[in-house]
């Protein structure tokens, strides 16, 4: 995987994966990558990717992509909102399994 990510994510991911009712050995690979690669551009610096799964709604997990955001609060904002945009392309089908949560550093 990418330089600035952190953990192996080889258990999260398996090609015929049913996304967001599954656990995380489900998550395809091409869509994660794809997510990954978004996240980096947008949010450079090091991404931990944490798997969660919801305790009010049996089954459901989630991928939460933990950032470091930098620069003056609307450039954040900015990015943030163009990640919520950008992950309705890139993961059409599984959008909402994909969480992101911003540190913001200033």
């Amino acid at each position: 995987m990418a330089g600035n990510t952190t953990g192996d994510y080889s258990a999260l991911l398996r090609p015929d994966a049913d996304v967001g009712a599954t656990p995380p050995s489900a998550y395809p690979p091409a869509e994660f990558q794809r997510v990954l690669s978004m996240t980096e551009r947008l949010f450079p610096g090091p991404i931990q990717v944490r798997h969660e799964i919801d305790p009010e709604i049996a089954g459901h997990h989630y991928l939460i992509f933990c950032v470091v955001g930098s620069g003056s609060f609307d450039d954040i904002m900015a990015r943030d909102r163009q990640w919520h945009r950008e992950i309705a392309h890139q993961a059409k089908l599984s959008a909402n399994v994909y969480t992101l949560m911003i540190d913001v550093q200033q």
